[in-house]
């Protein structure tokens, strides 16, 4: 890759705390870029049922105390659809409507681990989480090329920066709402219940920002038009 010269006026110099916190100012006052951190956070955090993977293995798919191959089989499954999705990107570069592709991702990711909760055998419960990492690689993809496209220059590594906090942080808060939803509904309730609160809250977030579902690469919206002179 060819060296970008920085832009004018955004040489080496020290971030100010008020600079640092432009980015978030700008992905607040967008809807559609809001709308995609809250669809990450969405799969990230009411989908994500690592947390119940030990106690899963051992109670459903008779793993040893301390783990066993079920344990590793479900660790795994979900990279190892990530990285099948990955081959098989090339088939994704002609998609426009990167906020669609979005919205389906996070809703088949919730699907599969729905599915994956009510599941006793083990190897279609590793096929479930390998389909719902496909899907949060496309979440992944998606979502990080429509923030690269809406961001102007100045603001992209901030934004960018935005969601990586976003995506590694939600992570950690699914452990926690999930190990406590375990603990008290059952492994069952906890991971079907939260695939299933998934797709609800982002088909929800779809309706409350339709902006989301219309946005295509490279179409910039149309102004409104002028306001009528007053006579």
């Amino acid at each position: 890759m060819r060296r970008l010269p920085p832009l004018p006026g955004t040489g080496r110099r020290r971030v100010r705390v008020r600079e640092a916190g432009a980015g978030l100012r700008y992905l607040l006052g967008r809807r559609l870029l809001w709308a995609v951190a809250v669809a990450d956070l969405v799969a990230m955090v009411l989908g994500n049922p690592v947390a119940l993977f030990p106690e899963l293995s051992q109670r459903t798919f008779g793993d040893p105390p301390g783990g066993g191959f079920a344990l590793g089989l479900l660790t795994a499954a979900m990279a190892l659809g990530a990285v099948l999705a990955g081959f098989v990107s090339g088939l994704f570069t002609r998609l426009v409507r990167h906020g669609l592709v979005i919205t389906l991702a996070v809703c088949g990711w919730g699907l599969a681990v729905a599915a994956f909760g009510l599941t006793r055998r083990l190897w279609p419960a590793a096929l479930l989480l390998v389909l719902g990492g496909a899907a949060l690689m496309l979440l992944s993809v998606f979502r990080s090329t429509l923030i690269q496209q809406c961001a102007p220059d100045a603001l992209r590594g901030r934004l960018q920066g935005l969601m990586t906090v976003v995506s590694a942080g939600g992570p950690w808060l699914a452990q926690l709402a999930h190990g406590t939803a375990g603990a008290a509904l059952g492994t069952t309730w906890a991971i079907t219940g939260g695939g299933l609160l998934t797709v609800a809250a982002m088909l929800l977030l779809a309706a409350l920002v339709p902006e989301l579902i219309r946005y295509r690469a490279g179409v910039t919206p149309a102004p409104p038009p002028p306001a009528p002179a007053a006579s």
